[in-house]
C-alpha cells in the first residue's frame, strides 16, 4: 500500500500598512550604515483612519492591543520597543476630537518567508498565522497580498501609497470646506 503524505506549506503575505504620517522631529537616524538605522522612532500622525497597523519608511508601528496579541502568540522576527508618537497640525485640524491609542514600534528582526515576520526588498512579509493575528484587529486600509501575488517593484508601490494618502488628504479638505 502506497500511502503519500502531503507536506504543509506555508503560506506567506506581504502587508503594505496604512502610511498615517512621518517622522517626527525628534527621531534619531544612524546613515552612517545601510540600511540607516533608526535609534529613537519619533511618529508624527498626519491623518489616522483607524488601522492597527501603520508604516512610514522604513519602520513600523502598532497599537498596544495589537503588541500584547503577537506577544501573547510569540511569533519569531519581531522586537517590541517605545515609539513616541505626537500629532500634526493638519491632524489636529482633520480630527480635533480624536483620541490616539498607546503605540508601540515593531522591529522587524526576522528573515521573510523563515520567520513570522521578515522584510523582503524593503516590504514586510508575514507569516499566515501572523496576519491572523492582525486580522482580528482593524488592517481595513492595508493591501495584503501573497508573497506570490504580489509584485516586486517597491518604487511602484512606495509612489502608488503616497498617491493615495494625497488623495485622501485632498478629499478630507474638501470635506471639511463644504461644511464651513
Amino acid at each position: 500500500m502506497n500511502v503519500r503524505h502531503r507536506s504543509h506549506v506555508m503560506q506567506f503575505h506581504v502587508i503594505e500598512p496604512e502610511v498615517a504620517g512621518g517622522w517626527g522631529d525628534n527621531i534619531a537616524v544612524d546613515r552612517s550604515v545601510e540600511p540607516l538605522r533608526i535609534k529613537h522612532l519619533h511618529y508624527q500622525f498626519d491623518g489616522w483612519l483607524g488601522d492597527d497597523l501603520l508604516t512610514t519608511h522604513p519602520v513600523y508601528i502598532c497599537t498596544e492591543q495589537v503588541a500584547a496579541a503577537l506577544q501573547a502568540e510569540s511569533f519569531s522576527g519581531f522586537e517590541l520597543t517605545d515609539v513616541e508618537v505626537s500629532c500634526s497640525s493638519q491632524f489636529r485640524e482633520l480630527f480635533p476630537n480624536r483620541k490616539l491609542p498607546s503605540f508601540r514600534w515593531l522591529q522587524i528582526t526576522g528573515e521573510a518567508e523563515r520567520d513570522d515576520f521578515g522584510l523582503r526588498d524593503k516590504q514586510l512579509v508575514v507569516s499566515e498565522r501572523a496576519l491572523s493575528c492582525f486580522r482580528s484587529f482593524s488592517l481595513k486600509q492595508a493591501r495584503v497580498r501573497t508573497v506570490a501575488e504580489f509584485e516586486w517593484n517597491p518604487g511602484k508601490h512606495t509612489d502608488e501609497l503616497f498617491a493615495e494618502a494625497r488623495a485622501f488628504a485632498a478629499e478630507l479638505r474638501r470635506r471639511r470646506e463644504l461644511k464651513t
